[in-house]
Order: C-alpha cells, then sequence, then structure tokens
C-alpha cells in the first residue's frame, strides 16, 4: 500500500510510536515524541499531520502495535506502508484573508436544514441549548477582552458531548479556523481560554484543538470558512456530510463566529 499524500505540519523523516486507535477507514499512532498521526483513506480531504493510504485496511490493527517509519516506510503493525513515486504535501494551514465573509445566511439555512434532518431527544435539545449559551457567552467576553468570563464559557464547552469529537470540541474548532482566517488578532484571547481545558477532552478531539490552536484544520474546515467569501455552497455540503454531527456542529462554530466578526466591524471592540 502506498503512501500518496502528507497533511502539513510535516512528520520527521523517522519517528516510532503506537497504534493509539482503529476504525474502519483509518487509525490513529501515538508517536513517541507526543502528537497523535492519523492514517487515513479519506476521500473528502485531509487532515493536519496525516497520511493519506487510498488503499488502507485496518483489518487486524490493534491499539498498542508498535508503528516505525524510517523515511522509506511505515511498518504499521502488519502494514506496511511505502511512499509512492509523488507524494502531494497538503498544507492546512489556516490561511488569513482580507476579504469579508458576507455570504454566511445561505450557509445558515443548509446547516439549519441539515440539524432539522438530525435525531432529535430532550438530551440533544439540552445539549445545545448549553452549548449555544456558552457560545452566547463567549463572544460577548470576547467583545470586552474579559478573560475569566472567556475561560468560563470555553471550560462550559471543552469535552461537552458525545462521541469521537464532543460537540462543544467541534464549535471551537470551526470557532478558532475562523478567527485565524478573518480575525486574527482575536485568537490570543481564545487560544487562552481554551488551553486551560485541553485535558477535559480525549486524545484525539485535544489533538485537533491544540492543532486549530496553532493554525492547522482539515481542509473541509478551511474550504467551507473560505467560501462564505465568493458565495459558493458545495465546500459548506461537503463540510455538513463529515461525521454523525462533527461537520455540523463546526460549521455552527464557523457561522456564529462570522456573524459575530460581521456585527463587529459595525461597532464592538
Amino acid at each position: 500500500m502506498y503512501i500518496q499524500a502528507v497533511g502539513l505540519p510535516a512528520l520527521p523523516t523517522c519517528w516510532e510510536g503506537t497504534v493509539h486507535s482503529v476504525f474502519q477507514n483509518s487509525c490513529n499512532i501515538q508517536a513517541a515524541d507526543g502528537p497523535l498521526i492519523t492514517v487515513h483513506r479519506f476521500s473528502f480531504g485531509m487532515l493536519p499531520r496525516s497520511l493519506f493510504v487510498p488503499e488502507l485496511d485496518t483489518w487486524g490493527l490493534t491499539p498498542g502495535d508498535p508503528v516505525q517509519a524510517d523515511g522509506e516506510t511505515v511498518r504499521l503493525g502488519r502494514l506496511r506502508l511505502s511512499w509512492a513515486g509523488r507524494v502531494e504535501t497538503v498544507s492546512t494551514a489556516v490561511p488569513r484573508l482580507e476579504e469579508r465573509p458576507e455570504h454566511w445566511p445561505r450557509a445558515w439555512q443548509m446547516l439549519t436544514q441539515r440539524q432539522r434532518q438530525m435525531e432529535d431527544t430532550a438530551v440533544t435539545r439540552l445539549l445545545y441549548r448549553r452549548l449555544r449559551e456558552a457560545l452566547t457567552n463567549l463572544w460577548t467576553a470576547l467583545k470586552q477582552n474579559e478573560m475569566e468570563w472567556i475561560q468560563s464559557a470555553c471550560g462550559s464547552c471543552v469535552g461537552l458531548g458525545q462521541g469521537l469529537t464532543p460537540s462543544g470540541d467541534d464549535m471551537l474548532l470551526g470557532t478558532m479556523a475562523t478567527l485565524h482566517m478573518y480575525a486574527p488578532e482575536l485568537v490570543p484571547r481564545l487560544a487562552q481560554g481554551i488551553r486551560p481545558f485541553l485535558g477535559r477532552t480525549n486524545d484525539i478531539s485535544r489533538s485537533y484543538l491544540e492543532l486549530v490552536l496553532d493554525g492547522y484544520a482539515a481542509t473541509p474546515v478551511i474550504r467551507a470558512a473560505g467560501s462564505l467569501v465568493g458565495g459558493g455552497t458545495g465546500a459548506v455540503e461537503l463540510l455538513l456530510n463529515v461525521g454523525h454531527s462533527s461537520g455540523c456542529d463546526i460549521l455552527e462554530g464557523i457561522l456564529t463566529a462570522v456573524r459575530q466578526i460581521g456585527m463587529r466591524e459595525k461597532g464592538w471592540n
């Protein structure tokens, strides 16, 4: 099986680790120096710090299997992954855009429509009510640069929700990616609010949050946030289809942020 693409930030030439978690279309590696590395066959895009292997078969892999990379191959338990003749390097750094994201209302309609199709229970209604209240409080605190309030709002989001990446984490990820893109001066405020709570969530979600704090996100997230400048809906539709609810939650974080950024430009500091 061949590695055909690498998602930045780049990996060292030689490294080792162990299999952290295994799924049908991907697995995560716990590198010896700390970070998680994803090996996947996702067709929708690239993740930060990942390897794309279109023919990946994770059957038989188990957490704890040894992993070694020597610059020519990656030995992943029973698997031997070789570098293809041409390996694409995909940037997952969130770009800074000068244009304004004015085309968010249509994306919000698409998000609302998709959310209506999702499972609706008393528990999920309570969950999202709490998260939306926390986002509202977060933006009030960001506007006033009240760090204690910012941290309180972030603490109400991190780790809240079920699944591989809890909904609260996904909303914060979408918010942070949007700030990197359209309002980078606010990034330090939100980063300072999130960092104390990273230990509350699981390893995989924490890894994604750490990456977005450093300015990296999956390509579907970057494309959806960037598409709000031009008004196309294809990238938004793609993000909505990522995961069971993760794409929707990330998009809600993105759209809440761009709406608040627009309000900021009309008067708040």
